[in-house]
């Protein structure tokens, strides 16, 4: 828990803050802002922001639970870092795929029904982090964006490759090691030039 495993190292959340764009994590089953410990089906280790002590402030306005997110996509107020975290059960680990898979098709539809994707300036990012111990790591990440139609990227990529992609569509240079990862946009062919 954050508690005892915190970082001073900005995320990239508090990064979009920091050059006047917006962020927010959703995150299910979360019983308040910003929460530090598990409840329920709500485990903190999947809730990156909750992690960086020096954002806790940033933090507790803007990592909310996952209920708000129907109203700022139904207003055209998705923010332009945001991270959608499930709960447990609808992330695949307590429950069946087909519970997970249900879950993901009623929210990301309830997204892509309001004026930020139909405007086409938002990309949605599905991914895991971690596989099923049988692939070495690999782990399936599909990228929705409007412009895309059947890319299939070969390119490897990791979790660094996202946490650039966000610092890119805020126009900041990549924290870390994302610095050096490769370029998720670049290799989904994603135009970050109207941003």
């Amino acid at each position: 828990p954050p508690s005892s495993h915190t970082t001073d190292q900005p995320s990239v959340f508090g990064q979009a803050l920091s050059v006047g764009r917006t962020a927010k994590v959703y995150a299910e089953g979360m019983p308040g802002n910003c929460a530090t410990k598990n409840s329920g089906q709500y485990v903190v280790k999947h809730n990156p922001w909750a992690y960086h002590l020096s954002e806790r402030s940033s933090c507790v306005q803007y990592d909310v639970p996952l209920t708000e997110l129907s109203k700022d996509a139904a207003s055209g107020r998705l923010p332009n870092a945001g991270m959608v975290v499930p709960d447990l059960c609808n992330d695949a680990h307590n429950c069946d795929l087909s519970v997970a898979d249900d879950w993901l098709r009623t929210e990301i539809g309830m997204v892509m029904a309001g004026p930020d994707w139909l405007a086409g300036h938002l990309a949605i990012v599905v991914t895991a982090d971690e596989d099923d111990h049988h692939q070495d790591n690999l782990v399936l990440t599909a990228v929705a964006h409007p412009s895309l139609h059947g890319a299939v990227v070969t390119t490897p990529l990791s979790h660094y490759s996202l946490a650039r992609l966000y610092s890119e569509v805020v126009a900041a240079e990549p924290l870390g090691e994302a610095a050096t990862a490769p370029s998720m946009a670049t290799a989904f062919g994603l135009d970050l030039s109207g941003r």
